[in-house]
C-alpha cells in the first residue's frame, strides 16, 4: 500500500498593533540532501491546512526546515494513505 507525503501547516498569523494579520513562511522538505518540496507561503492560516504530494514513502526519514516571521508557525510532515477506506 503506497503512502504519500502530507504537509500540515498552522499558525501563519501574527499580531501587529493589536490586529491579527497574515505572515510569510518558507517550508523545505528534503530526504538525503534531495529537496522533495518547497513551499513559499503568505497570508493568514490560523487553523491547520494540509497539502498532499505524490511523493512515496521509501522508509528513509525526511527533514523539514522552516523560516517564518510568525512566532507560532508550525510545519509537520508524515506519510499517509489518502485512499484508505473509511467506515461510515
Amino acid at each position: 500500500m503506497s503512502k504519500y507525503l502530507r504537509l500540515t501547516i498552522s499558525g501563519l498569523d501574527k499580531v501587529i498593533d493589536g490586529c491579527l494579520t497574515g505572515g510569510t513562511a518558507t517550508v523545505v522538505v528534503s530526504r538525503d540532501n534531495e529537496i522533495l518540496c518547497r513551499e513559499e507561503l503568505s497570508g493568514k492560516i490560523s487553523h491547520k491546512y494540509e497539502l498532499i504530494y505524490d511523493i512515496k514513502d521509501n522508509g528513509i526519514p525526511v527533514t523539514v526546515r522552516t523560516t517564518s516571521d510568525c512566532d507560532y508557525f508550525r510545519a509537520e510532515v508524515d506519510f499517509i494513505n489518502p485512499f484508505r477506506e473509511r467506515k461510515i
